[in-house]
């Protein structure tokens, strides 16, 4: 009888793959149960605030939320993140966001210098329609904050604050706004019908003339006047001061094949990084703690994610004079004066006993 049972046994390499795949398997479910149950217990603490009576045409509490992909990957990856952490607790809270999407080193500090540039002068680009029908809305009196998404994301943030509150930014934007190639008009409006296989030749040979010259301009080095990736150069010092409230989000974006176990490890703890998420989320809600972004340590400002990007973009010849790679912040900077930044309970708790 027991010859019979233990000829239905899985033998030793079966048994070790069994055992390898359900111990997996259980890792990934308590971390998801314990994700599930962490995003329930924040959402619950804000869930007051969806029962407080609005008054008619009063606006809810709005959120301004900037999605930037990180260095070596897509959009994507911050998208999923919010949408997984960030986007139950503002809905659980009521609090309505208006989201914008940017890819590519620069983009994002060129849109907020626009922002920013168009806010204190009163600027709006939005239809008179549009316009007519806010003006009867009664806005919400509660502050509004900036939700930015990992560590290359402050930086964009941070320099476009400190460009759209200069006051060359209008020459600056001049000076790098690429020119128009001219468009030759058509002397004539009659159409000519080629004769011989003559203009077809020149034709073609005119055609691969252009297509060599545009490659020769990709292979060409970036100008930093015109890409986008370089730091501002030649830019006065701030008149004006930026009036945000951020809320920096942790994104760390592990990438490489030597790095699998720590990619693993983060996969299988994924509750921390809701729980710090959820945390520094419902501070914002609240409106509880906050510090000045110019006096914030450096693992308030997420410095270690530096250390997981790519090294094509940290050992980059000119990683200095670089968006992403360059300094971050000038601490006499006066577009930043104002500027505060939403912090965890134990950030706040040392930064007040040092």
């Amino acid at each position: 009888m027991f010859k019979r049972i233990k000829s239905y046994l899985p033998g030793r390499n079966m048994s070790i793959f069994l055992g390898t795949v359900a111990a997996f398997t259980g890792a990934v479910y308590y971390d998801k149960r314990e994700q599930k149950k962490i995003l329930n217990h924040y959402c619950n603490k804000v869930a007051f605030l969806a029962d407080q009576p609005m008054q008619p045409l009063e606006m809810p509490r709005r959120f301004r939320v900037y999605l930037h992909g990180p260095p070596g990957d897509g959009i994507y990856v911050a998208r999923d993140e919010f949408h997984r952490y960030v986007k139950p607790i503002l809905n659980a809270a009521a609090v309505d966001f208006d989201m914008y999407e940017s890819k590519g080193e620069g983009e994002l500090t060129r849109f907020v210098a626009r922002e920013v540039w168009n806010k204190h002068h009163n600027i709006s680009d939005e239809p008179q329609n549009v316009v007519a029908i806010q003006s009867l809305l009664k806005q919400s009196d509660e502050p509004s904050a900036t939700v930015l998404l990992g560590r290359h994301a402050v930086k964009e943030f941070v320099q476009g604050c400190s460009l759209g509150c200069s006051p060359s930014y209008e020459e600056f934007v001049a000076k790098t706004t690429p020119p128009e190639k001219p468009v030759k008009a058509d002397e004539s409006n009659e159409t000519k019908v080629p004769n011989t296989s003559e203009d077809n030749k020149d034709t073609d040979t005119k055609t691969a003339t252009a297509d060599e010259e545009e490659d020769g301009d990709e292979s060409k080095t970036p100008d930093p006047m015109f890409d986008k990736s370089f730091i501002p150069k030649d830019i006065q010092a701030a008149d004006k001061t930026a009036t945000e409230n951020i809320l920096l989000v942790p994104l760390p974006h592990l990438l490489g094949f030597s790095n699998t176990f720590r990619r693993i490890y983060r996969f299988l703890h994924r509750r921390e990084l809701a729980n710090k998420i959820g945390e520094l989320v419902t501070n914002a809600i609240l409106e509880q703690r906050t510090v000045p972004i110019q006096k914030a340590t450096n693992e308030q400002l997420l410095d270690a994610e530096e250390g997981d990007w790519p090294k094509m973009f940290t050992k980059r010849e000119d990683a200095n004079e670089r968006v992403w790679t360059g300094p971050f912040m000038k601490t006499d900077d006066k577009a930043l004066e104002d500027v505060k930044l939403y912090v965890t309970p134990l950030d706040s708790f040392t930064d007040q006993t040092n």
